[in-house]
């Protein structure tokens, strides 16, 4: 029988290490790191960042990784107890009921999960582990076990049961600011607040012209220009993709700004032309617009490269064409329209009447978004102060 007590403490392992993962993610993505993560991140259901990014990963600022790390360390410790000696009563019923605290924990992020669609592959895993746990636990100790209102009434009549709660406490503070420091976010709040400030302050605009795509899911508005060629807008993208993947609510306006006058009255410079193909065709993609946004950022080294070498660019937009399965004769058609070119014109324009002064730009409610370096962060930020 004591083979349970051992599957269940590595049990407790496991999930102390996923913990971890999950508690570091969780920070990472506070800081502003959007590398991303092969085993966390499946797809867009399935995907651990967006709950960890979702209001319901954190408790007074605290990634509810902390407080599950915690109390899977001291649970590691107490089944090392009843590995080692032969601990009363009392403490095997901790840890017994300890683990149900955990089962019952791992119900109610369940059901948050199912309710708000929040697929997280580790938490899942953590959720089963939970439960294969208690259920070794209960075999292993079912003969000591008292009935959850005997053993209530114990463990607040005994001292251990405070230092039990002391020692979850500060675990978890130890925890959230070891990763706080590791990650330099309390100065980073501080220029958040700051960043908030000079956001809110902003003259508020109304981008008259029609955007090149719009989703409309909310009141809160998330415009974008941008220039395909720009290394600074792929840059971005990791950060806005995250936000607009976590708040599926939000309504994004996409504009094109090309850099090159060719199709950017504005601007006195005519380059090759590829910025304002790019732009076309993205309108020409209609439904397949995401497609052909996330390859030409992706690809955007080799269009640089191509830059003047119509033969090699053809090689590219045949790439994505066979990719999306459009129509190629459609989208041929619709690339030479003067109405194509127009609707770029007009994009441009928008951002010409806004002032803006280079890509990317983003207008959150009509307001201007400054500091490029922090955006899933001011995004994140603002989006808090408007609810």
């Amino acid at each position: 029988m004591k083979k349970l007590l051992f599957l269940s403490f590595f049990f407790v392992v496991l999930s102390c290490l996923a913990h971890f993962y999950l508690a570091s993610r969780a920070y990472k993505l506070s800081a502003g790191f959007f590398e991303p993560s092969a085993i966390c991140n499946i797809n867009k259901t399935v995907n651990c960042d967006q709950a960890l990014l979702s209001p319901y990963a954190k408790i007074f600022d605290f990634s509810i990784s902390d407080f599950g790390l915690s109390l899977h360390l001291i649970l590691a410790v107490l089944l090392i107890g009843l590995i080692k000696f032969p601990l009363k009563d009392f403490w095997k019923n901790t840890a017994f009921y300890l683990s149900i605290l955990i089962s019952l924990s791992s119900l109610v992020m369940i059901g948050i999960s199912l309710t708000d669609s929040l697929y997280c592959p580790i938490c899942w895993s953590l959720y089963i582990l939970s439960f294969l746990t208690s259920g070794g636990l209960f075999w292993f100790l079912r003969k000591d076990l008292l009935a959850p209102w005997i053993f209530l009434g114990q463990a607040f009549s005994n001292i251990n049961s405070y230092i039990l709660g002391a020692s979850f406490i500060v675990l978890s503070i130890f925890i959230h600011s070891t990763f706080i420091n590791i990650y330099d976010l309390k100065d980073q709040k501080e220029i958040l607040v700051a960043i908030l400030r000079d956001w809110q302050t902003e003259p508020a605009l109304e981008l008259k012209q029609t955007a090149l795509r719009e989703e409309n899911k909310g009141d809160i508005l998330v415009a974008e220009f941008v220039d395909f060629l720009c290394p600074s807008c792929k840059k971005v993208q990791p950060a806005l993709k995250k936000f607009l993947d976590n708040f599926p609510k939000v309504s994004f306006h996409f504009y094109v700004y090309p850099l090159d006058a060719s199709c950017n009255p504005s601007l006195s410079s005519k380059g090759s032309g590829l910025s304002c193909e790019l732009s076309k065709a993205t309108f020409c993609a209609k439904e397949k617009f995401w497609e052909f946004h996330d390859f030409f950022f992706e690809k955007q080294s080799q269009f640089l490269s191509a830059r003047g070498n119509q033969k090699e660019i053809q090689k590219l937009f045949d790439e994505i064409l066979n990719q999306t399965q459009l129509d190629k004769q459609i989208f041929s058609s619709c690339m030479k329209k003067e109405s194509t070119l127009e609707k770029v014109i007009q994009s441009a324009q928008a951002g010409n009447l806004a002032k803006i002064q280079g890509t990317p730009t983003f207008f959150i409610n009509g307001k201007k978004v400054r500091h490029q370096s922090y955006k899933l962060l001011i995004f994140n930020k603002i989006y808090q102060s408007l609810q």
